[in-house]
């Protein structure tokens, strides 16, 4: 929808928390800590599904979201 991202949240339990973005293209990419963002998995393999994309230490699939755009900026 205009003005809005999906996203994904993905969890390392006890230890930290990771979000996902559809975007245009119809992958999902990703910014692992310092590293550029990136559409590729630990497998360097095209994000085309979170929920079996291989997360690494993310292994709990929390659900996807709408975000709104006007309210929360995902770069």
């Amino acid at each position: 929808p205009p003005n809005s991202h999906f996203a994904a949240l993905v969890m390392a339990p006890n230890e930290d928390f990771h979000w996902y973005r559809f975007d245009a293209n119809g992958r999902w990419s990703h910014k692992p800590g310092r590293t550029s963002a990136t559409d590729r998995d630990q497998s360097n393999q095209v994000i085309l599904n979170p929920e079996i994309a291989d997360r690494g230490i993310y292994s709990d699939f929390c659900g996807y979201y709408l975000i709104d755009t006007t309210k929360i900026r995902i770069q």
